[in-house]
């Protein structure tokens, strides 16, 4: 992975003393969460996850979730990492490794 690489897939580039990664942001895009807002009120009126509607009590859930999300790629190792918020579940792990899974897959198609 080079660092044009990673931006041309929206990363954008952080240092910080000994540290120098590229951050993701938009992971609710990234990960197919779509929202459909109310047009009183403003709340959401419809969901869909990858083009399939999904309760709005699930895009909440998914949201949420997704907003406490980091992730990000380290050249120190040469890797993917992600931090999951407060409360880390085998679920959040999985979103983010299909996020993670996600942007290589853009890498490898703009190569």
């Amino acid at each position: 992975m080079n660092l044009k690489a990673l931006q041309h897939v929206g990363g954008r580039e952080w240092f910080y003393y000994h540290q120098y990664r590229v951050y993701f942001n938009r992971l609710k895009q990234r990960y197919g969460l779509a929202f459909q807002y109310a047009a009183t009120g403003g709340g959401i009126a419809r969901a869909t996850l990858n083009g399939q509607p999904i309760s709005v009590s699930e895009a909440r859930e998914l949201s949420a979730c997704l907003d406490t999300m980091k992730i990000w790629f380290d050249f120190r190792d040469r890797s993917f990492h992600h931090k999951l918020g407060d409360q880390p579940d085998c679920r959040k792990v999985a979103i983010a490794e299909a996020i993670i899974s996600g942007i290589k897959e853009e890498i490898k198609g703009g190569a």
